[in-house]
């Protein structure tokens, strides 16, 4: 059953996502958004962290304990079960006005309701809205990924695990879709709009594509390299390819053409190294999407990289934690060539972050605080 404003219904293929709503800056409620994304992320993090034992020397052989893996699972179940619950109740419907739940209807049956507070696109921040449902695919995406090598690997003590993450994201994904569009949405249609969307907004495709998809194969050959060859010089000598096809193409091509700047080094007649870092006089000549894309990449790629030597430090894996950090320092390089562009020295670059987050502070506090209402719904 269905409630609801019905005459905000959207038709098909309308679905606006503003990405460049979409940062932290952007935000209204950031505290909700913040504990929205730390609440999937811890438990993502503990289900990565949580190997099927722990191996230790003792006497003529290692002795696998299966109490951490034990434990790894109980804190996780409780983590995906809490975070379901507290999206479902508090998150979803404070950041987007919609709610849904079995409900007991007038014949006193328990019917599943899908809710949609009175005005709810007018009365709610689309900001907070967008980066809710996009936070919600994000996760979608990084727990099939997850899922695809312990299904292939038969970790059956963590396949249970793993499919209850995805469950608890995606299902509230699915119920939040369903009640935003009343119904009339297929998962595979909302999708296949986000992704239509994105790729529309952008100008440059192909060069948005070029900049992501090494990127992309990287991690992709990171993840799955044991389905390919078992030989771990294969495996090194394919990604090193990969990161150096990346490292090259945003230096000298991504960069220049989507967001006018350009880092580079001679060697001039002396012996003596040179150091250039180049920017466009004219920066309207590049779309604001395509350099939101490029920075989003830019400094989402370091961070991944960064993310799995620590996984691979911790997991005791050091000749991958050594691949990782290759990964880590080939992207960091790009990242701070191109923060050199942007700003000419430190100097620069501090003032500018100090500056942004001073009149972030002013602008929350010259908010006039709201006043909370309680969820209305029509009949």
């Amino acid at each position: 059953m269905r409630t609801g404003n019905t005459t905000e219904r959207e038709a098909p293929w309308k679905l606006e996502f503003r990405w460049d709503r979409l940062l932290p800056p952007k935000w209204k409620r950031p505290y909700l958004i913040w504990t929205h994304v730390l609440l999937k992320l811890v438990a993502l993090i503990t289900i990565v962290f949580g190997a099927p034992g722990v191996s230790y020397f003792e006497g003529e052989g290692y002795v696998i304990d299966n109490i951490k893996a034990e434990f790894n699972a109980t804190v996780f179940t409780f983590l995906a079960v809490l975070d379901f619950f507290v999206t479902k109740n508090i998150l979803g419907p404070k950041l987007t006005g919609l709610h849904h739940g079995f409900k007991v209807d007038e014949d006193n049956q328990i019917k599943y309701h899908f809710y949609a507070e009175k005005d709810f696109l007018s009365r709610y921040p689309s900001t907070d809205r967008d980066s809710f449902f996009t936070f919600m695919v994000f996760f979608s995406v990084v727990w099939i990924i997850k899922l695809i090598p312990v299904i292939v690997t038969l970790s059956k003590f963590w396949i249970p695990f793993t499919i209850l993450g995805f469950t608890s994201v995606y299902l509230n994904l699915y119920l939040f879709v369903q009640t935003r569009y009343y119904r009339q949405w297929t998962m595979s249609k909302f999708f296949a709009a986000w992704l239509y969307n994105f790729f529309m907004r952008i100008e440059k495709p192909t060069i948005v594509l070029a900049h992501l998809s090494f990127k992309a194969a990287s991690l992709f050959f990171y993840f799955f390299a044991n389905f390919f060859t078992s030989s771990f010089i294969v495996q090194f000598l394919v990604i090193l390819t990969l990161l150096s096809m990346d490292f090259w193409a945003v230096k000298n091509i991504t960069g220049r053409l989507l967001v006018g700047l350009r880092w580079w080094n001679f060697v001039d007649a002396d012996g003596n190294n040179h150091w250039k870092f180049e920017s466009a006089k004219d920066m309207t000549r590049f779309p604001a999407i395509d350099r939101r894309v490029f920075w989003l990449g830019l400094v989402v790629g370091p961070a991944v990289w960064i993310f799995f030597v620590v996984t691979a430090f911790l997991t005791l894996k050091f000749e991958w934690m050594i691949v990782a950090l290759l990964g880590a320092l080939m992207n960091l390089a790009n990242l701070w060539g191109y923060l050199r562009c942007r700003w000419n020295n430190t100097e620069q670059m501090t003032s500018y972050f100090q500056k942004w987050a001073f009149l972030n502070v002013l602008r929350r506090a010259q908010q006039p605080p709201q006043e909370y209402q309680n969820p209305v719904f029509s009949a």
